[in-house]
This record gives structure tokens, C-alpha cells and sequence, in this order.
């Protein structure tokens, strides 16, 4: 991998954890299928300097990954309560019908 694609991988992951910061996750998504064909261009044999960026790149993920984890629980934990409410007004709908 040149130089170049893998500072291009490190800007487009940067621009990634901006985004979802930001709240933008179709920025976000947008990016990532820029990026990952330049990650999946990676080869063994990495020279010190590429391997260093290749470190930052993986520590980058790891806070996506987090941030799309949190974003799931909050998106489960929000559905779940959805849920719960219209349980409540079909069980209060139910009741208000015996009267």
C-alpha cells in the first residue's frame, strides 16, 4: 500500500469519528465505503512509519466501533420503551371497552 492510500485511509477514519461525534451517521456510512477498499488493500510488510498510521487507524475503529455500540443500545433501549407505551394504551384501551 503507498503512502498516499494509507494517509487517505487515516483522513477518511479521522472524517469518520468526526462524524459520528457530530451525529451524522450517513456522513459517517458514506466515508466508510470510501475507506474500506483501502483497508482491505493492505498487505503484510508494512514499513515502521505505515505501521504506526496502521495503529492509529485500528484505535480510531475501536471508537467507532464503541460509538456504534452506544448508538445500538440507545436505539434498543428507545425502541423498548416504545413498546412498553403502546403495551400500556392497548391494555388501557382494553380495560376502558369492560366498563
Amino acid at each position: 500500500m503507498s503512502q498516499e492510500v494509507l494517509a487517505r485511509a487515516h483522513e477518511l477514519s479521522r472524517t469518520i469519528v468526526a462524524a459520528l461525534e457530530a451525529g451524522d451517521w450517513q456522513i459517517a456510512a458514506d466515508v466508510s465505503k470510501e475507506r474500506a477498499p483501502l483497508l482491505m488493500s493492505l498487505a503484510a510488510g508494512q514499513s515502521e512509519e505505515n505501521l504506526a498510521m496502521i495503529r492509529e487507524i485500528q484505535a480510531m475503529n475501536a471508537v467507532i466501533i464503541e460509538k456504534a455500540r452506544e448508538a445500538r443500545d440507545m436505539c434498543s433501549s428507545r425502541f423498548s420503551e416504545a413498546r412498553r407505551g403502546i403495551e400500556a394504551a392497548r391494555l388501557y384501551r382494553k380495560t376502558q371497552r369492560l366498563r
